[in-house]
């Protein structure tokens, strides 16, 4: 599925498909707004009942940053993500990552649920890009962030 629509996701789903193409893969690529696609992800059917199997998305730094908040680990078995995977032996891992106290100790099981990740598969990344920060020179305050951060901003007079 590509989202036509999407002045961020098309870039990436364009750049997807190409190389996916040149690895290969034979696609049914279907464009439409990501209205429609967002509507079609959340559901689980077969292929040939309007089922899905690839959509460029995108995720913040902050969203992978920690393996309880990581989409491809921290939603693993729970039934509650369009994608719908379960890997039975993550299970245990994550519940050692989340009662783990140590810093260091994390650092080690977070690398565990990482090498199961990419083992498995679950939720391959195609890659990362920055989007530059862009602000009228008559605001003060603004703070240069990951995503809008929408308080401290100041206009200066004319």
């Amino acid at each position: 599925m590509q989202p036509g629509d999407s002045a961020l996701i098309n870039p990436i789903g364009l750049v997807m498909i190409d190389r996916l193409k040149q690895a290969g893969f034979n696609l049914d690529v279907q464009t439409s707004d990501w209205s429609s696609l967002a509507q079609r992800w959340i559901q689980r059917r077969p292929l040939d009942q309007g089922g899905w199997s690839l959509l460029p998305i995108i995720y913040t730094g902050f969203d992978l940053a920690n393996p309880l908040s990581n989409p491809s680990i921290g939603y693993n078995c729970t039934n509650n993500q369009p994608w719908g995977y379960c890997v039975s032996g993550m299970t245990p891992v994550i519940e050692r990552f989340e009662a783990e106290r140590s810093p260091e100790r994390q650092r080690e099981v977070a690398g565990e649920l990482q090498r199961i990740s990419i083992d498995q598969a679950i939720f391959p990344l195609a890659g990362q890009f920055a989007s530059p920060a862009v602000w009228r020179a008559e605001l003060r305050g603004v703070v240069d962030f990951g995503f809008p951060v929408l308080w401290n901003i100041e206009r200066s007079a004319p």
